[in-house]
């Protein structure tokens, strides 16, 4: 979590891929490292990779141009 902290503190969107079940350790991770509105894209642990990134391509793209929080 600290490179995605420097990297969105220096304006440059970034999204962390996890898996459902481990949101609230994401989002302490997240306030923890000051970036606590992560952008948060969840993969499935039951879906295999190829199949799967077909499911969060279009959630990465909208949350890679969202704006930036403060």
């Amino acid at each position: 979590m600290p490179y995605v902290a420097k990297l969105e503190k220096a304006g440059i969107p970034t999204v962390v891929v996890d898996y459902e079940d481990q949101f609230e350790l994401v989002k302490e991770t997240a306030l923890i490292h000051g970036v606590p509105n992560v952008r948060l894209v969840h993969s499935s642990r039951l879906v295999p990779g190829p199949a799967a990134g077909d499911e969060f391509i279009e959630p990465m793209m909208e949350a890679l141009t969202k704006p930036l929080t403060k």
